[in-house]
């Protein structure tokens, strides 16, 4: 009987180490295109191990220990952007102090730039 080319059949040892070492590297956020070549396999076979089930429950497993921490971070950043929204830069031009909303339009639900016709035409 011939060897057939694509996946290997079932689950060795060897494939589930290049899972692990697939799942340790996307999640410290290395391409999969950069993963597959280390490991001598194709970019398709890389990322469908990546997406495998298995390869999920892995890295759900990795991260589990860190759960609590990461969803702390994750309203940090949150936090820090709403922040941004509602930054405001002052300057001043020709001696005159201005504030510039960054966002004018965050939060509302209009989309557009500005008011049309509330315009000076000065």
């Amino acid at each position: 009987m011939s060897h057939k080319r694509g996946r290997p059949p079932g689950l060795t040892a060897n494939r589930i180490a290049k899972r692990r070492i697939i799942a340790g590297a996307v999640l410290a956020g290395i391409k999969v295109a950069a993963v597959a070549r280390q490991l001598g396999v194709s970019r398709s076979w890389a990322s469908r191990e990546a997406n495998a089930p298995g390869t999920r429950l892995l890295t759900a497993q990795l991260l589990a220990p860190h759960r609590e921490r990461l969803s702390r971070l994750f309203d940090q950043t949150l936090d820090v952007i709403e922040d941004a929204f509602q930054a405001r830069k002052s300057f001043v031009v020709k001696g005159t102090p201005l504030r510039l909303s960054c966002f004018p339009n965050a939060g509302s639900r209009h989309t557009s730039l500005g008011h049309r016709g509330q315009h000076s035409r000065g």
